[in-house]
């Protein structure tokens, strides 16, 4: 009896991308990466943003219990410094009454954060209005303040300072030699930014209050006050 073998079958070869079915997939990934990017990227700044504000409540927590302390005086600005102090910025001031004053005092957006942060300074400026007692309509206790929710302790520091200890804002200077000349405008905005950063975030940044609250503000909100010669640091009489 003859056995009859079959031949075995040849496996069959497994399916390949032609190169044109590739460069199809490369596109096609290419093209869902950049309608991606931008979403990624603005979650990124969104949370950024984000914990710039939560550092700036730990700070007004902090300048708040401070004041307690001190029966309602604020806390002082290297402008108050005496003769052989050493300069630090403020937020060392307040640091005993905040859990680390290491992780809230930089920005994550501040471009000059690292260099700040290696000087023992921070990324958030004081009012001069609220740590200056020689400047006219300041008001530096807490408890005399008219209006708290609309008084601003703190804005964020001006790239422009660098790692400079100028770790107070100079408001008196903003409106005061401006308001006579045509090119008042330009001339307010640029004393406004040697001091304060108003763009960190695009275009805005967050400003704190002395009753602990932060709020974001756009360039356009702080332009309104601009034209209108409102000293928006100046503390409600």
């Amino acid at each position: 009896m003859k056995l009859h073998l079959r031949p075995m079958a040849k496996p069959m070869a497994p399916a390949a991308f032609t190169l044109v079915e590739l460069l199809v997939v490369i596109a096609i990934i290419g093209v869902l990466v950049g309608l991606l990017l931008p979403a990624v990227q603005s979650a990124r700044a969104s949370a950024r943003r984000t914990q710039c504000l939560s550092n700036m409540r730990q700070v007004g927590l902090a300048i708040r219990q401070f004041a307690e302390a001190h029966r309602g005086s604020m806390p002082l600005s290297t402008h108050n410094l005496g003769v052989g102090e050493e300069e630090r910025a403020w937020i060392h001031t307040v640091a005993p009454f905040m859990e680390s004053v290491d992780q809230i005092r930089i920005c994550p957006d501040d471009p000059n954060g690292p260099a700040r942060f290696k000087a023992d300074l921070t990324s958030y400026i004081l009012n001069s209005y609220v740590c200056n007692g020689e400047d006219e309509g300041a008001i530096t206790n807490l408890n005399k303040m008219q209006a708290t929710s609309k008084t601003i302790v703190a804005f964020e520091a001006s790239d422009a300072i660098g790692t400079s200890h100028a770790d107070h804002t100079h408001g008196t200077n903003w409106f005061k030699y401006a308001l006579t000349r045509p090119n008042r405008v330009k001339l307010i905005w640029d004393r406004i930014k040697e001091d304060v950063q108003t763009n960190r975030h695009g275009n805005h940044a967050n400003y704190l209050y002395a009753d602990g609250h932060t709020k974001q503000l756009s360039e356009a909100d702080v332009d309104v006050w601009v034209q209108a010669n409102f000293n928006f640091a100046l503390p409600p009489q």
